[in-house]
């Protein structure tokens, strides 16, 4: 999902128009218009603040440029590498990645436990995505 419909579908989850978003951002009405419709590409510094305007990570709105299945598999093969990922067979070829890297299996484990919520029927499909987009495996401190 590219970073315009991203930030579009987050905003308009919270109920915010894009001149009120503008307003909090710093930035013009028109300038969120053309984030949105990716006439232009926000530069880090107003990511980060629109980020912080509504209540996500900038990773989360962020666009990865992932477009096809050959450039996902190779981004998991390193992060396979950078993270200490890998492929282990579970039961009858089922495949699921493992990490030894403590951060990695906690955020993991947190992914999972939230995702059985959500099927489960605990959260709501918001709830879940404002978990999502919102969550950082990084210990916050005061």
């Amino acid at each position: 999902m590219d970073v315009g419909y991203k930030l579009y579908e987050l905003r308009r989850s919270r109920g915010l128009t894009q001149a009120e978003l503008g307003r909090r951002v710093g930035v013009s009405e028109a300038a969120i218009r053309a984030y949105e419709t990716g006439k232009r590409r926000p530069k880090q510094a107003h990511l980060e603040r629109i980020a912080d305007a509504l209540g996500v990570r900038p990773e989360a709105i962020a666009d990865y440029g992932i477009d096809d299945v050959d450039e996902a598999i190779h981004l998991l093969f390193r992060l396979g590498e950078d993270w200490k990922l890998r492929p282990v067979e579970v039961v009858d070829g089922h495949y699921f990645l493992e990490s030894h890297d403590q951060d990695i299996f906690n955020a993991v484990k947190a992914w999972g436990e939230m995702r059985k919520r959500l099927e489960s029927g605990e959260i709501t499909e918001l709830e879940y995505v404002t978990w999502r987009d919102g969550y950082t495996a990084k210990k916050r401190v005061g």
